[in-house]
């Protein structure tokens, strides 16, 4: 039986347009469809002691997006502390993931004083730390915003002489920081075979 070239290259473009539509579908859900601030190394800390992720787990762009979007989605806040959280201290005494950029990145982020929401800011840096346990993961803010829920959760991008300083102020600290839980990168974190407590 012979088939027509007509109907053969029907149902090959057919084919061919499924197969596309099918890829960019999948391509498109599965989250890497979405820009990064930039490449970068992925490390997490237990207590002092590191695991590089591989960047070529299927799992790597996903968590990077997860943790640019507690940076995205930032705001400066002010909570009453003493002294200025250390990233250093961070990594040693909990658990962390930092972000490492092979160029600076640059974002721009909003600024509250009291409830007035002041002109954005714009932070940079190599680095970004986020704690993922510990006192650090939620900071309560004397800003007026205390009923609209007023836990943040500090963010590091370092260097700070890149962007804005972190700074105390009579007993406040100005801290940048979100409001975004970090269970999403704990989740993602138990693919890598990595439970953080």
């Amino acid at each position: 039986m012979e088939m027509d070239s007509t109907k053969l290259t029907k149902r090959s473009c057919l084919i061919i347009g499924l197969v596309t539509v099918l890829t960019g579908g999948i391509f498109l859900f599965s989250g890497c469809a979405e820009p990064t601030l930039g490449e970068a190394q992925i490390v997490v800390y237990e207590r002092g002691e590191k695991t590089i992720l591989d960047p070529k787990s299927p799992y790597f762009k996903k968590l990077q997006l997860t943790c640019e979007v507690m940076l995205t989605s930032s705001t400066t806040f002010l909570a009453e502390i003493k002294t200025l959280p250390d990233p250093e201290e961070v990594k040693s005494k909990e658990w962390a993931i930092e972000l490492t950029y092979s160029e600076p990145v640059m974002v721009d982020i909003s600024r509250r004083g009291g409830t007035t929401a002041l002109p954005d800011v714009g932070v940079g840096g190599y680095q970004l730390l986020i704690p993922l346990t510990g006192k650090l993961t939620y900071l309560e803010s004397t800003l007026e915003d205390r009923k609209i829920g007023n836990k943040y959760m500090p963010i590091f991008l370092l260097p700070e002489e890149m962007g804005f300083p972190s700074q105390i102020i009579e007993g406040e600290a100005e801290l940048v920081g979100t409001k975004k839980d970090v269970e999403k990168i704990r989740d993602i974190l138990t693919r890598f075979d990595i439970n953080v407590p």
